[in-house]
């Protein structure tokens, strides 16, 4: 799910195009800058700064918490995303808040229940923050996930073409198919399960490519998030990665770029 604060949409509101594809890719979350109030001992916190999903931070409490990155205010900061979590069937509420070096901790994106435990996307007012910290107000399930993810969001200026496959519905399933003896139909058992499609933008401008294009294409191998339809499909978050090295394909008239990759996803 992508959340999108009240005042973002406000002060875009003149010059917003939607739909656009937003990605965070570029994470600002380390060991050493985030903390979390509350953590059971065996699933610290430092594991949120792993992109990879398999291990867990777990709250062990039902407590009003935090989850807290610390960042030196250089960078302007839009986006903070989570993955592999149990917020939406924790019946968990969520929001935002941020610090600057002249004004306090504030909420930037307001209260939300998430619908589900697929990736979620928060996006807010664009600052340097030095400070952004996740509330969470658990109902009576104890907080969990795998990814947290704090930095700018990446805005492609071109929507993807027609006949695209979402990553979320584009499932590959591996089964086995148990049969009896008699040949009746026992059930299928789903020994595994990923998301794959092809993600891709065209005519793109070769000045933006340049600027921020080809520095995500040098980073999309490892995971990041994307909202490939964020107005429209705004439960539609993937969590994914690269599994080719995409190279540009470039006019040699206009000098625009078009862009492909394949990518996986992480199926919850």
């Amino acid at each position: 799910m992508i959340v999108v604060s009240d005042a973002l949409v406000l002060a875009r509101a003149a010059s917003y195009v939607p739909d656009l594809p937003i990605v965070l890719y570029d994470d600002l979350v380390t060991v050493a800058n985030i903390a979390a109030d509350q953590a059971d001992a065996n699933y610290p916190v430092t594991n949120l700064a792993n992109p990879q999903t398999s291990s867990l931070w777990k709250s062990g409490s039902t407590a009003d918490q935090y989850l807290t990155v610390t960042l030196d205010g250089t960078v302007e900061t839009d986006c903070l995303s989570i993955a592999r979590h149990n917020l939406g069937s924790g019946l968990t509420v969520a929001s935002v808040e941020g610090k600057t070096a002249a004004v306090d901790w504030t909420e930037v994106c307001g209260e939300q229940q998430l619908g589900d435990d697929t990736p979620a996307m928060f996006v807010f007012t664009s600052d340097f923050y030095i400070g952004l910290r996740l509330k969470l107000q658990p109902a009576s399930v104890a907080p969990q996930m795998a990814v947290l993810s704090v930095g700018p969001s990446l805005k492609l200026p071109r929507s993807v073409p027609v006949g695209h496959k979402p990553l979320k519905t584009s499932r590959s399933r591996a089964l086995l198919n148990p049969t009896a003896m008699n040949g009746d139909f026992i059930g299928n058992v789903v020994t595994s399960q990923t998301l794959s499609t092809t993600f891709a933008v065209n005519l793109l401008d070769p000045t933006w490519w340049d600027a921020y294009g080809q520095p995500f294409a040098d980073a999309c191998r490892d995971p990041f998030f994307l909202a490939w339809r964020p107005d429209s499909k705004p439960t539609d978050i993937a969590y994914a990665w690269a599994t080719n090295d995409p190279q540009p394909v470039i006019n040699q008239i206009t000098k625009e770029v078009d862009i492909s990759m394949n990518l996986a996803g992480l199926g919850l």
